[in-house]
């Protein structure tokens, strides 16, 4: 069956890994999916810090374009806050267009990154895609 303009599909990432990696992910679908929205739902509670932080950026591609980001960095006015358990955190896209458009052969890249001495966060990532054209 093929994909029409008011397809919707929701892909749901299990993260479990300490800072410093990257996990990329494809929809794997045919045609042309625009990333609509993502969302980090924590399985632990992590308290903002200046240098204890975690901050997970969105990329389009493995080391790509940055998309959005979000982090417990307190020294980040925009962007900082705790990760509070089973609360999520909608990620705020810092780029539109054609840069949030993925084929099937694009990736998004969750870029974790550990500050100091942070514990681990372990958490759920949602990504809402929207058919754009086959």
């Amino acid at each position: 069956m093929a994909a029409s303009a008011k397809d919707t599909l929701i892909q749901t990432i299990l993260v479990e890994r300490d800072g410093g990696d990257e996990i990329c992910v494809s929809h794997g679908l045919e045609g042309s999916w625009r990333l609509d929205g993502a969302t980090l739902t924590p399985h632990t509670t992590l308290a903002t810090h200046s240098s204890n932080e975690q901050t997970i950026l969105l990329n389009k591609g493995t080391g790509g374009t940055a998309l959005a980001y979000m982090t417990s960095d307190s020294d980040d006015a925009t962007y900082g806050a705790a990760y509070t358990k089973g609360t999520p955190r909608h990620f705020v896209f810092t780029v539109e267009g054609t840069n949030r458009v993925f084929t099937k052969d694009n990736c998004v890249e969750l870029d974790i990154n550990e500050g100091g001495t942070c514990a681990a966060l372990d958490c759920t990532v949602t990504l809402r895609w929207v058919y754009v054209r086959g």
